[in-house]
């Protein structure tokens, strides 16, 4: 019985694996026209938009001078004892594209990309001179 239990399953495994077989003559992709190679613009940034919530830090080898343009770090409590979290709060741009940014005032941001936007924070900095190596990240 055991030796026809044998036999019959590797019959069966031979008609399996046999009937898994492809065609050689087969083409496949047989509607495809040809191929054309597409570049990809792989460099997109994305523009700053309305509603958007920035972060911006501004950074300097003196930390104290550079305090007055950071916003400060706010700690909240969620649920229990010491489960606490920290954050920095964010600059929201306005409906018509602006930020108001301390000591520089209201900054219009909407369409700049952030490398322009941190670029354009830094030469304000530099030029005004609160600050003689600024370092912003957005």
């Amino acid at each position: 019985m055991k030796q026809r239990n044998l036999i019959l399953a590797f019959i069966g495994c031979i008609a399996l694996f046999s009937s898994c077989r492809t065609p050689k003559d087969i083409v496949y992709f047989q509607d495809v026209a040809g191929t054309e190679e597409q570049r990809i613009n792989r460099s997109y940034e994305a523009l700053i938009r309305k509603d958007d919530l920035l972060s911006i830090v501004v950074s300097s080898k003196d930390p104290e001078l550079a305090m007055p343009f950071n916003m400060p770090l706010v700690s909240y409590q969620l649920g229990g004892d010491n489960f606490g979290q920290q954050r920095v709060l964010g600059y929201q741009v306005s409906h018509n594209g602006t930020i108001d940014f301390p000591v520089l005032g209201e900054i219009h941001v909407e369409g700049l990309t952030r490398t322009e936007l941190t670029d354009f924070i830094k030469e304000r900095l530099i030029q005004e001179d609160y600050l003689k190596d600024p370092i912003v990240t957005v």
